[in-house]
């Protein structure tokens, strides 16, 4: 059965690197900016590769975008689901399945000598207890190809401070460059930059409308700012920012809105009346579903979310994003800046309004990409390199 679809070159490239190192020792990490067809990338090279693969993901949303794709590929008849979210437990030539599902039961998929896993940041090798780890411990050790538009995460880890007390620190680093390496080589690196010299991304246009600077926002205890007390503290300027939005409203046709809470986000949408709703974890399945539909169907103009749609979460015709939270995860800007660069009918960019200083503290998109610096892996962006820097600390003990 052949495909549907025809392979960008870049995709085709990508395949074809998989495919040489089907055969050597070690994990390979393949990094493909957000839009840039990894799903399609993940069942031609399941195809290619002519035996049992069995693909991971974490969610349901990943999952059906993927088997999708491989249904053009493959019938029915050789895809097996196996995810407790999509009621379904078959195993196949081709399985799909999300950790949460799989990882008590390797005895069940210890037949598989290779993997593809979807979204590979969030596996910590770091952690030898956690899901991934185990399960890939006790299938055998398969081979494992990680596809991911982020290859980085916030890592934290305990430090003798000049001063001889001992601090936690949290810092951006690589995921080919921790401890308990699990990746051995990147063979793929297709940027966001790339893909828009190409013309296969739009371009993103950037309005500064920073209410504090990220130096000026309280910390948590953990790694990330703490939102609660910056909602406190912008709360004077909540009326002028609605008149921003509402204006927004106007000049574009689709607007995604990042909240810091909860209450933020229901507190704005609130104002907007039919023209907007709030999705956030507290949303029920449902009524989260339908909200997205209507999103994507334009009966909805603006949807303001907390933590939600990020990963997964495809919009074409999305046009504006807002920036209300600030973050300290280089991964977390990627992702919601990521949602507005996919291609539409009639659309020529998408326009970021930044309020959280995001934009100002990590840069430009276009600007943040890997770059090999005497021989090894860095991430870099106009505001320079971000690899293993310092984004929080305190003292935990004497």
């Amino acid at each position: 059965m052949s495909s549907s679809y025809t392979l960008r070159l870049y995709q085709q490239e990508a395949v074809r690197k998989m495919l040489r190192r089907k055969n050597q020792d070690g994990n390979e990490l393949v990094v493909i900016a957000t839009g840039g067809g990894k799903s399609l990338v993940i069942a031609e090279l399941a195809h290619q590769l002519g035996k049992p693969v069995l693909i991971l993901q974490p969610s349901k949303e990943l999952l059906e975008q993927n088997v999708n794709k491989m249904l053009s590929y493959v019938s029915k008849d050789e895809i097996g689901i196996f995810s407790a979210s999509m009621n379904s437990h078959t195993i196949n030539t081709f399985t799909f399945a999300t950790i949460g599902s799989i990882y008590k039961k390797p005895e069940l998929f210890a037949h598989f000598d290779t993997v593809i896993l979807d979204e590979c940041d969030l596996l910590s090798s770091k952690d030898q207890d956690s899901m991934y780890m185990k399960f890939f411990s006790q299938v055998g050790h398969p081979k494992v190809y990680g596809l991911t538009a982020t290859p980085f995460r916030m890592d934290t880890f305990v430090r003798k401070s000049q001063y001889g007390y001992i601090e936690s620190v949290t810092a951006t680093r690589l995921i080919n460059r921790t401890r308990n390496r699990f990746w051995n080589r990147v063979i793929v690196d297709v940027s966001y930059s790339d893909l828009l010299d190409e013309g296969y991304l739009v371009p993103l246009e950037y309005i500064d409308q920073t209410i504090l600077q990220h130096h000026q926002i309280p910390k948590n205890s953990g790694s990330d700012f703490d939102l609660d007390s910056y909602v406190e503290m912008i709360d004077g300027v909540s009326g002028s920012t609605t008149k921003k939005i509402a204006q927004l409203a106007e000049n574009f046709n689709s607007i995604l809105i990042f909240c810091s809470t909860i209450k933020q986000a229901t507190q704005f949408a609130n104002y907007f009346a039919d023209d907007a709703d709030v999705v956030t974890s507290e949303t029920k399945k449902s009524k989260r579903n339908q909200i997205i539909t209507d999103f994507r169907s334009g009966k909805l103009k603006m949807v303001f979310n907390v933590n939600v749609l990020t990963v997964g979460f495809d919009h074409p015709s999305l046009d504006c994003i807002v920036m209300l939270r600030p973050t300290r995860s280089i991964r977390l800007y990627t992702q919601m800046m990521g949602r507005g660069t996919r291609l539409a009918d009639g659309k020529s960019k998408c326009t970021i309004i930044d309020f959280a200083g995001n934009v100002a503290s990590y840069g430009r998109m276009e600007t943040l990409q890997l770059a090999k610096i005497e021989r090894k892996w860095e991430l870099i962006s106009e505001k320079g390199s971000w690899h293993m820097q310092e984004l929080n600390s305190f003292r935990i003990r004497r």
